[in-house]
């Protein structure tokens, strides 16, 4: 979403139970267990979605010029997932549920001012548009530099 204040990258994870894990978790480092109906917990070991979205950032900071814009990191999960043991620092960045996202997200972009104009949000959005548009060089990027890092830490 291009907005005056900024770019914001919003990340959306429709998850039910709870999530745990921190911003500075490596790739498979979270948590998301759900409660069965029988009681037992299944836990699944997701991708990090603040650690996504940095690299979705950085490919995204990588193909177009916007050096000197703000961007704003955002992960929405459902309202049916407890986020209460998620943890981050990074600045410009939140987690929230969907039903309390517009809070969250407006104080995001207070502290910016309104630097854009609309012809400015517009070569924007066509550049984002151009880059998405490739979204299979974008995965065979992001894969590859996550096999990379699991070859060096062998």
């Amino acid at each position: 979403m291009v907005t005056q204040r900024g770019i914001y990258v919003v990340e959306c994870k429709d998850y039910s139970g709870y999530v745990e894990g921190s911003d500075d978790d490596g790739v498979y480092k979270w948590k998301h267990v759900i409660r069965k109906k029988d009681g037992t917990e299944k836990v699944y070991m997701p991708r990090n979605p603040l650690f996504q979205n940095h690299k979705l950032i950085q490919c995204m900071r990588k193909n177009i010029d916007c050096t000197s814009i703000p961007v704003f990191s955002v992960v929405v999960f459902s309202d049916t997932c407890d986020i209460s043991r998620v943890r981050f620092s990074r600045p410009m960045t939140t987690v929230v549920n969907l039903r309390n996202m517009s809070g969250p997200v407006f104080l995001l972009g207070v502290a910016s001012p309104r630097m854009l104009r609309n012809d400015e949000i517009q070569d924007i959005y066509e550049k984002l548009r151009s880059v998405a548009g490739r979204p299979e060089d974008n995965k065979k990027e992001f894969v590859a530099g996550i096999y990379a890092k699991r070859q060096k830490n062998k």
